[in-house]
């Protein structure tokens, strides 16, 4: 049962609403965070299932007392947790403890009931840093479409590359406008395997890639997300890339750091 009330039109955006359901649905491990004496008590629990009264959560043994003065007062509790790659955070109240709550037909657990949240709040967590580039950037990137069993140096086939434009580059990806032709929403998808080419002068780097995070603007062709670099750690090939790219963003984020000193940089 995906998160929400029966009938109630959703208060929370597609992809929040689509990460809590995936959490909930696979007993995701959760940090919940208690308000205690003006200061918040942060425990370890995890999603168990929900229901058309809320979100089911494993209780804290540790922490029953608390749990029993807040439950039904409507003080908010702050849940927090771990998606692929990002840290989604959202405040609820606790409406009542659930003694024995069956988690199976053999098993039961103590548990609490929070309500459903009325925003979800999603923080994208980066590894690595990435750099702006501006129009007038040296880099340039072109993309294309692999089949299933492709080598990456195979030549892509007529019809495959799909327009992109760079905005930023790190040493594990990139962000960048990928355009349709004719109006329409470019041809690709997140499951998609990509031929990346990153080029500057005579100097290239090709590297597969898979698209993430795709979001749509008021215009159909045109459609931010980022290219995520995989394999970099597979073989010699891969890992001399990864070192040439951790060089390439140094020297950039160097230069961004030197324009931003000159104010050449808002």
């Amino acid at each position: 049962m995906g998160v929400g009330r029966p009938g109630e039109p959703p208060t929370m955006d597609a992809k929040a609403r689509a990460e809590l359901d995936r959490a909930v649905a696979r007993n995701v491990a959760l940090v919940l965070s208690l308000p205690s004496a003006g200061m918040m008590r942060h425990c370890k629990s995890r999603f168990l299932d929900c229901d058309d009264g809320g979100i089911v959560i494993e209780s804290v043994r540790s922490e029953r007392i608390l749990l029993e003065s807040l439950a039904g007062t409507g003080a908010l509790a702050a849940v927090s947790f771990k998606s692929a790659f990002d840290r989604v955070m959202f405040a609820a109240p606790i409406a009542r403890l659930l003694d024995d709550h069956p988690i199976s037909a053999e098993l039961s657990a103590d548990a609490l009931l929070v309500g459903f949240p009325q925003s979800v709040k999603i923080i994208h967590r980066r590894t690595h840093y990435r750099v702006a580039l501006g129009t007038g950037a040296d880099w340039s990137i072109r993309v294309w479409r692999m089949p299933p069993r492709a080598r990456l140096g195979d030549r892509p086939a007529t019809g495959s590359q799909v327009m992109a434009e760079l905005l930023d580059l790190s040493v594990g990806g990139a962000g960048v406008i990928l355009v349709g032709q004719e109006g329409a929403a470019p041809k690709v998808d997140p499951g998609d395997r990509l031929r990346v080419e990153l080029s500057r002068g005579e100097q290239t780097l090709l590297i597969e890639g898979k698209m993430r995070l795709p979001a749509r603007g008021p215009r159909p062709d045109r459609v931010r997300a980022g290219l995520q670099f995989i394999g970099l750690e597979t073989d010699m090939t891969g890992r001399q890339t990864s070192a040439l790219l951790t060089r390439i963003v140094g020297e950039l984020q160097r230069e961004e750091l030197r324009r931003t000193r000159l104010g050449l940089v808002g």
